[in-house]
């Protein structure tokens, strides 16, 4: 490990955003002073994967890009809980949250749900395995749907065929890194801790479904495999419906490549209100 130097560069009309550990910007942003670790582990943390961990470690590279102000959470997916953990921890930091299709740790209550999280760490750690032997990125070409990069084509004022060759170089070497691995293997246990969460009161709240993971749920509590559907979750954690809402847009998972038009339309919508 080695200690990143204070910037001696200057140029009008540009302020230092920090050093990166690639030429081209693709690697991990240090700032001065900051540590960097070997190439090799640039990308694994040793600390556990709770939620206090994920939330402080937020807090943490925030504040070592000099960001004290409020600021908008917008967690997708897992990353849902490690908000609604941040927001426990340092509520004078979050302005607001928008969740996009986000885990809701009170599905860990339901055991359809149960069942699903065991299944998620058996898929992770193949999906590690076929990483580690370059398949992954043999798979980006030969079917590039699995990773929505037929989806980043389509977005040329998004991604650029730059982007998009990064992208696969990651999908190589860090698509599923060992921290990951851990963090998926302790999903669980995170949930169970913030089973009960609501939000507080006095927090603007936008909760993004997307309409493939309604049906999901929809269709598992139809067929009797579970108890609880999507937008009951949703609305247990709301505590003041005055600020806090849900809507639902058409697509799957990833929102942000199957329907960013929309949903860039529903974040706009929220933040005027704010």
């Amino acid at each position: 490990t080695a200690v990143a130097a204070d910037n001696a560069f200057t140029k009008t009309h540009y302020e230092f955003a920090g050093w990166n550990t690639a030429a081209d910007g693709t690697g991990v942003v240090v700032t001065e002073g900051g540590a960097v670790a070997n190439a090799a582990d640039s990308m694994e943390i040793s600390e556990e994967r709770t939620n206090e961990n994920m939330a402080s470690e937020i807090k943490l590279a925030l504040d070592n890009l000099g960001i004290s102000d409020k600021f908008i959470l917008m967690p997708h997916s897992i990353s849902n809980m490690y908000a609604m953990c941040f927001s426990i921890m340092y509520p004078e930091k979050v302005e607001a949250i928008i969740s996009i299709d986000g885990l809701y740790p009170a599905e860990i209550k339901d055991d359809y749900y149960k069942i699903k999280m065991d299944d998620m760490k058996k898929n992770v750690n193949f999906t590690s395995i076929v990483e580690y032997t370059g398949f992954a990125r043999i798979l980006s070409y030969l079917k590039p749907s699995i990773f929505y990069i037929d989806k980043m084509k389509e977005m040329t004022n998004v991604y650029t065929s730059e982007d998009i060759k990064i992208y696969r170089n990651r999908i190589g070497s860090s698509y599923l890194t060992r921290t990951m691995v851990r963090e998926i293997n302790n999903t669980k246990q995170n949930m169970e801790q913030l089973k009960d969460f609501k939000y507080r009161d006095d927090l603007p709240v936008l909760q993004v479904l997307s309409s493939d993971t309604v049906k999901e749920y929809s269709d598992a509590k139809k067929n009797g495999d579970s108890k609880i559907d999507l937008k009951e979750l949703s609305n247990n954690v709301i505590s003041n419906y005055d600020i806090q809402k849900i809507v639902i847009i058409n697509g799957d998972h990833m929102l942000q490549l199957t329907n960013i038009n929309e949903l860039a339309k529903e974040i706009r919508s929220f933040l005027i209100n704010l």
